[in-house]
């Protein structure tokens, strides 16, 4: 029998006043097992014990046997039964704590059921002193066993696809283990004192941080929601919004609060923890994927210009060093990714010209198709063309024979005609000998005369700025 204001015992107590709180009380208002409390009389301390159904006295006024006064079972003192534990008075009891009367399976279900249904009577039915350990190991078992869910569809199948035996499988194991068995200590550690000292902060409480740690503990049946195996991460969210409303429920009775107080006290931790993830992710994950973004940028033309100055001379070599009519010979021979030729653009593909039709419809077509294609669109170049676009690269290859060009000679330029502004400052070109090589856009004018003078070594008219030749208006040499 406790004071419901501040769960002080009143066994033994004469008046009818808590003494720790004040607050009034009467033997009627409480529920016993039968014969587990003894009545004493006011006036001469005979004992009487409460046989009826709620442990009271029948009938509840009588004289008393011995000193023959009237006496009625809200003016006597109340004591336990000799031999008879303060828990074992309540007509309801604490699953979790009633273990060695029912199976511990049965008071594990008990106990989950109530934290997630009932936890403000969850709550009054656990003794403010005490029973700590116990608290830590339900909520630790039914955190693990629900975490199980999620994480053995994300351990086991590859465990055994890399082989039991692995060392890469135990350390995998072993860092499963230590992640279930760890969670829920660190996470009710920090959120329990978050809550109690928010608490300690705003005001009065019934008890210490033991009592907080308890409602946080218990509260945490509602995990099993996450249990379903595959399926229990989806429910996490569900889950996490019902153990806060089971912790401030449990918290609110535990630490005799009010409503608002709990719930300031319980979601000090979450939504501190949700600020810190949010801080993470805008000051630290996105600045990382926009450099990641930028490298791959950065990264496309560099590799895509390798890959078409490799096949421009293997179509050299297959065609006694000549170079292609027209670039889009290069997809079908010798097979060029078109996506290639727009640095994996997809939405660009369908925006570039060959012939009478679009790289996007063209890499698709039958290869007869593509090569009847291929040539209309080498027939439409200029005959003193020296320079014509495909996509994102310019082709400067016209009029080089492969078999005895200067291996400096340039044959493909990466040139999108719009460049984006987080592309990196250099311009890739491709060589005649299939190597590639980068020139900073910053000199590439003095790069451009330099190539210049080479070409005209080799007999070949000089170059414009290959970044202004256009699907509409290819380079030529000039007149004369």
């Amino acid at each position: 029998m406790r004071c419901k204001t501040c769960d002080y015992r009143l066994w033994g107590i004469l008046g009818r006043e808590c003494p720790e709180c004040g607050a009034s009380f009467l033997p009627s208002e409480f529920e016993f097992v039968p014969n587990s409390v003894r009545f004493c009389c006011p006036h001469c301390g005979q004992d009487y014990y409460g046989t009826g159904p709620q442990g009271h006295l029948s009938p509840a006024e009588f004289d008393c046997v011995r000193c023959n006064r009237h006496i009625c079972m809200d003016e006597m003192t109340l004591f336990l039964t000799t031999g008879v534990e303060e828990e074992q008075t309540l007509v309801e009891r604490m699953p979790w704590l009633d273990r060695g009367r029912v199976s511990f399976f049965r008071a594990w279900m008990r106990t989950i059921l109530m934290g997630m249904v009932s936890p403000g009577r969850l709550m009054r039915l656990t003794p403010g002193e005490g029973s700590l350990g116990r608290a830590w190991w339900f909520a630790t078992l039914t955190s693990v066993v629900a975490s199980l869910g999620a994480v053995l569809p994300v351990v086991v199948f590859p465990v055994l696809m890399i082989g039991s035996r692995s060392g890469a499988a135990l350390g995998m194991w072993g860092l499963a283990v230590l992640g279930l068995l760890l969670w829920p200590t660190v996470v009710i550690g920090l959120w329990g004192a978050f809550t109690h000292a928010v608490l300690a902060m705003t005001g009065q409480r019934a008890f210490g941080p033991g009592r907080t740690y308890q409602a946080m503990c218990y509260s945490a049946a509602a995990n099993v929601i996450s249990a379903p195996p595959c399926l229990g991460v989806y429910f996490t969210p569900v889950s996490m919004v019902w153990w806060c409303v089971s912790a401030i429920l449990m918290v609110r009775g535990g630490q005799r609060v009010s409503g608002g107080r709990a719930a300031a006290a319980v979601l000090s931790f979450p939504l501190l923890l949700t600020a810190g993830v949010t801080c993470l992710i805008v000051f630290v994950a996105i600045p990382g994927i926009r450099t990641a973004q930028r490298a791959v940028v950065t990264a496309a033309p560099q590799v895509n210009v390798a890959l078409v100055s490799s096949n421009l001379l293997i179509y050299a070599q297959q065609h006694r060093g000549r170079a292609p009519g027209h670039a889009s010979e290069l997809v079908y021979d010798p097979g060029l990714p078109a996506y290639t030729l727009v640095d994996n653009d997809w939405t660009a593909l369908a925006k570039t010209p060959v012939a009478n039709t679009d790289l996007q419809q063209f890499s698709t077509a039958s290869t007869a198709a593509q090569r009847a294609t291929a040539q209309a669109a080498a027939k439409a170049l200029p005959a003193n063309v020296v320079a014509h676009r495909l996509g994102h690269f310019v082709f400067t290859c016209h009029g080089i024979d492969f078999n005895n060009a200067d291996p400096g000679l340039w044959t493909v330029v990466s040139a999108p005609e719009k460049r984006r502004a987080s592309s990196d400052p250099n311009v890739y070109i491709g060589l005649a000998n299939g190597t590639t090589t980068s020139v900073p856009r910053a000199t590439f004018t003095q790069s451009l005369a330099a190539q210049n003078a080479l070409r005209a070594s080799q007999g070949l008219p000089p170059l414009p700025d290959p970044r202004r030749v256009t699907h509409t208006q290819p380079a030529t040499a000039p007149a004369g």
